[in-house]
């Protein structure tokens, strides 16, 4: 749960999974100095020494789902591609390396101190007990992507409402459709403050999803996350239809939306 908004992307997976920079389970004073600082110290073999013995490192590899569980999203380096979507304990096995914590010393050297991540920590059942909180969002802090993103982005930029309502509310019983819906729509739109935004009455503008429920739901994986849901035909943003029987008209009527500190220059 991040916000009071919970994630829920889980696939075939036993534990959903969070998506962040590897540069987060590494120690602070090895990264204090930038990207580029880093990964000119990740050359280094005593520091790389110093880093794979700190506490702080031990522990939080553990915490991002240890070597099992830590998966590298997407490298800029044409020679790490080949290992996108793959977790460190299988990198390592077909670099030859003994120790994961070597690998992901010497990816992030290739890599400039940077790779972006997914990591299955999060356990399934706390998951469930958290979203059936009344007080807590569904939503998600993933990008608004294409099918034409590179890498192996996290699954939730594709399907998190989907998996929420064919899932957890169909199949699982979690949620009712009612509860659900409330926490995808006006419950998040009370948490920012959004007054205008969530609800479907009159005077308001007219963001409406139309969707199936008995047939909503992911086609993705987190093996092969750029997939759009189904079940979802129709999408209309202020009034105008966006996604019309599935296929996108062109149309961007959205607006940014300003919280209650925003100022007009």
């Amino acid at each position: 749960a991040r916000a009071r908004g919970l994630d829920v992307t889980a696939n075939q997976y036993p534990y959903t999974a969070m998506q962040h920079g590897w540069s987060a389970f590494f120690p602070v004073w090895a990264r204090e100095g930038g990207p580029q600082a880093f990964a000119a110290a990740l050359k280094d073999p005593a520091t790389r020494q110093k880093i794979k013995e700190d506490g702080d490192f031990q522990t939080w590899v553990h915490e991002h789902g240890s070597w099992e569980g830590i998966v590298l999203g997407r490298a800029r380096q044409p020679q790490n591609k080949k290992y996108e979507g793959m977790r460190l304990a299988e990198i390592a096995k077909l670099r030859g390396d003994s120790d994961p914590a070597d690998t992901s010393l010497a990816l992030m050297a290739d890599e400039g101190g940077t790779i972006a991540g997914i990591f299955h920590t999060m356990s399934e059942e706390d998951v469930r007990l958290v979203m059936k909180q009344p007080w807590v969002a569904i939503a998600s802090d993933g990008a608004a992507l294409n099918l034409d993103e590179e890498g192996v982005p996290h699954p939730r930029s594709f399907s998190t409402n989907p998996r929420v309502l064919g899932h957890y509310v169909r199949e699982e019983k979690v949620l009712t459709l009612e509860d659900a819906v409330r926490k995808m729509t006006s419950l998040p739109a009370q948490i920012l403050g959004l007054r205008d935004r969530g609800q479907i009455r009159e005077g308001v503008p007219a963001d409406l999803v139309i969707f199936d429920p008995a047939k909503v739901s992911e086609t993705n994986t987190f093996d092969k996350p750029k997939s759009y849901p189904a079940g979802i035909p129709y999408t209309i943003v202020n009034g105008v239809v966006v996604i019309d029987g599935g296929k996108h008209t062109g149309a961007r009527p959205g607006r940014p939306l300003f919280g209650r500190g925003y100022k007009k220059a």
